[in-house]
């Protein structure tokens, strides 16, 4: 089974309709409306339950959504069935360890990926998957991915809080840390937005900036202690705003325009 398969029937109610879900989204989803551009032809990778791609296509956009989990394509495709847009939605399956389209014709404005698809690829593939943008990316297109940086502030303090000092620093693993997924260990790995300029030569950077403090996990925390989350959603903004700290962040968003 491939990884997150588990997940696709509990993935909207776990994250994307949560409240660090919700507020990370509208982060990502504000930044596209004002940066993107109309009427483009957009690639999505890791497309998960289809939530990003009706965004977009009701923006006006053509989306090819990918994923390699068959399960999370039958949910988009269950959720593109009562969804009007000027362009259907495609689907296709896809695995970011061997990217690759039938069509080799096919070009993109943008290629999308959120809330770290990436992040479950090692470096290698990673490269790899960087050659695969290039030749699918149109003169001056775009790569805006959303990734898990090693340097998550608000984890590092509550590992230690909490007294998980083994877990303080699983993220600057370079052979990857194994996370748990529905119930499943996914081996994950972590990159800063440093490590994703390097890989990604001939690209100029236009933005890099956090989408929010707090990891998923923390989700029932912030349920029992909303407001001792209030000062973490002030510095959020702020940071968001002044697109520094990047690396602090649970997810950043990095912003690269091909040469």
């Amino acid at each position: 089974m491939a990884d997150f398969d588990a997940l696709a029937s509990i993935y909207d109610s776990d994250f994307t309709h949560s409240i660090i879900g919700k507020r990370q989204r509208k982060v990502v989803w504000n930044y596209l409306k004002k940066q993107v551009g109309e009427h483009l032809d957009i690639l999505e990778l890791n497309g998960g339950t289809g939530e990003d791609a009706i965004f977009l296509a009701k923006q006006g956009h053509k989306v090819l959504t990918t994923d390699r989990s068959t399960e999370m394509l039958k949910a988009s495709c269950q959720k593109f069935k009562n969804i009007e847009t000027k362009y259907p939605i495609r689907l296709k399956q896809l695995d970011l360890n061997q990217a690759s389209l039938h069509d080799q014709t096919a070009k993109f404005n943008l290629v999308f990926s959120n809330f770290g698809g990436l992040n479950c690829i090692d470096k290698t593939a990673l490269n790899q998957l960087k050659n695969f943008i290039d030749s699918r990316l149109k003169a001056n297109g775009s790569a805006i991915l959303i990734i898990m940086p090693k340097d998550t502030l608000l984890e590092k303090l509550y590992r230690r809080w909490t007294g998980q000092h083994g877990l303080i620093l699983a993220r600057q693993n370079e052979e990857g840390t194994e996370v748990s997924v529905a119930g499943d260990l996914v081996r994950t790995y972590f990159y800063n937005p440093n490590e994703i300029q390097k890989i990604f030569t001939g690209y100029t950077l236009k933005h890099s900036f956090i989408t929010g403090l707090i990891p998923s996990y923390l989700e029932g925390k912030i349920q029992k202690y909303k407001t001792l989350f209030y000062p973490i959603f002030l510095l959020e903004s702020v940071l968001i705003k002044t697109k520094r700290f990047s690396h602090w962040g649970d997810h950043f968003l990095i912003h690269l325009q091909k040469d």
